[in-house]
């Protein structure tokens, strides 16, 4: 997931129907104006809107991406660029939680 500051993005998709979880370009993501909560990013080679996953009525939306990473979850904060992974998928599985 992608979050700024508490809130957590999600990818509108409009009418396409997602069939595989897209691959999100981390560094590509940029704010759409200062002051609102909109942003976008390059997706699968193509430009996505992410806005507040509160916000996500009325069209098809992700908010699980594909990253390339070394760690299977990771959540990356827009505002700051701090990004939390879980090794192993999930902590309750043992994995550790890691910050880079």
């Amino acid at each position: 997931a992608v979050t700024h500051g508490p809130v957590v993005l999600s990818g509108n998709y409009g009418d396409t129907t997602l069939s595989a979880l897209p691959s999100l370009d981390v560094a590509s993501i940029k704010r759409a104006a200062p002051t609102a909560l909109a942003f976008t990013a390059t997706a699968n080679g193509a430009t996505v809107r992410l806005g507040p996953f509160h916000d996500a009525h009325g069209h098809n939306y992700t908010v699980y991406w594909n990253t390339g990473g070394r760690a299977s979850v990771r959540i990356a904060n827009a505002a700051g660029g701090l990004v939390l992974g879980i090794q192993d998928m999930s902590t309750a599985d043992g994995g550790r939680a890691l910050l880079w």
